[in-house]
């Protein structure tokens, strides 16, 4: 997948690092980067819904990446979010808007 925000050249860089690197460090990689989109996405959370702890951020997230059903099966012990479902599709519009405005 290339993103429109990286040069052809800086792709083409990057794939050949990647194919040079052992599988095991490709999936180190991978599971990094995940963590890092992770933190960013509840970042971005925090930022456009400051009254939320970290740790609401972070259920709201994985609520969303999810889903409400398995984010309970997941998460029995986490009580269901403080915001109503109005406010959370707002943070999302406003993250994604924030994360790329031509798409908003």
């Amino acid at each position: 997948m290339i993103d429109r925000h990286t040069p052809a050249d800086a792709h083409a860089a990057q794939l050949r690092v990647y194919s040079r690197m052992g599988p095991e460090r490709r999936v180190e990689l991978a599971f990094e980067m995940s963590e890092r989109a992770r933190e960013l996405a509840i970042e971005t959370i925090r930022s456009l819904a400051p009254a939320l702890s970290y740790a609401e951020a972070r259920h709201l997230l994985w609520r969303h990446l999810l889903g409400e059903q398995l984010f309970e099966a997941a998460f029995p012990d986490v009580p269901p979010s403080r915001s109503s479902s109005g406010d959370i599709e707002a943070v999302w519009q406003r993250a994604r808007a924030e994360v790329d405005p031509d798409e908003s």
